[in-house]
């Protein structure tokens, strides 16, 4: 992986309205790093799988995307998150993993397993006052650490 890449599964763009619904965070992944046709197929797989999964229930694999105070308020300070009317969030600088070695591989692409988990990106804007959302999305995980990230399964309000 080239050192310039933030750690992915991430979002590099948010932006909450007040008495809006919650938009959709704009996530980057690890597609880029495999064939379309792959990629395809792992999201089919993943579209399979989505009725086994709920929101509310994580995958015995869980990557927690987040970003810690320090860096949110430096960010914030720093004012270069702001443009084009997006919320461009910093890099996530905690990455949490919890795998469950049980779960079946649901795809087998181009000589690489892939497993179901569950991404949460735990989002906060202060744009228009504090705005916290939890998003969790069925993702596919193979050994080398890749993800790709699939629908979305939820998202809880926090604030």
């Amino acid at each position: 992986m080239q050192s310039n890449r933030r750690r992915r599964p991430d979002c590099k763009a948010w932006q909450p309205v007040p008495g809006q619904p919650l938009p959709d965070p704009v996530i980057i992944d690890d597609r880029d790093l495999y064939p379309q046709a792959v990629v395809n197929n792992v999201l089919s797989f993943l579209d399979r799988e989505r009725p086994r999964f709920h929101h509310l229930e994580p995958t015995p694999i869980v990557i927690n995307m987040s970003r810690s105070t320090p860096a949110l308020e430096a960010a914030e300070r720093s004012r270069r998150f702001f443009g084009h009317g997006f919320f461009h969030v910093p890099p996530a600088d905690k990455a949490i993993v919890d795998y469950a070695p049980g779960e079946k591989v649901i795809a087998r692409e181009a000589g690489v397993d892939w497993k179901p988990c569950t991404v949460e990106m735990n989002l906060q804007n202060r744009t228009h006052g504090l705005i916290q959302a939890s998003y969790r999305y069925l993702a596919a995980k193979n050994a080398v650490g890749h993800c790709i990230v699939g629908p979305l399964l939820g998202i809880v309000r926090r604030g």
